[in-house]
């Protein structure tokens, strides 16, 4: 069974397990479940294996420098630079702010 905690915990339980702890002891210590640590002292338990981080077919080669924002970059276009331009068509004219007369109006309607 592959396991869910913590190398260091399980560093740490076999430790206290080897100086002859309480499963109950170390359990309430180190936040674990009575059982888990028993798996752990009949050695039950494997080591988590380790997890690739990157999709199929990644080369570390392939990153570059964004020209835009200087971030370090897989993928075009840049995601950051994509996410901080603001959406909409390209032509669209924000609207302008409101009169000052406009701006009375509506704050007086807000009081009646």
């Amino acid at each position: 069974m592959i396991s869910r905690v913590d190398p260091q915990q399980q560093a740490r339980a076999k430790l206290l397990i080897f100086q002859g702890i309480s499963h109950l002891s170390i359990s309430k210590r180190l936040g674990l479940h009575r059982a888990t640590i028993a798996r752990i002292a009949r050695g039950d338990l494997e080591a988590p294996e380790p997890r690739e981080d990157h999709p199929p077919g990644y080369d570390e080669r392939q990153k570059r420098r964004c020209p835009t924002c200087g971030h370090l970059v897989y993928l075009w276009p840049c995601l950051a630079c994509e996410l901080e331009t603001p959406t909409g068509p390209p032509d669209a004219v924000p609207a302008p702010p409101p009169r000052q007369d406009e701006r009375r109006r509506r704050a007086d309607r807000s009081f009646r």
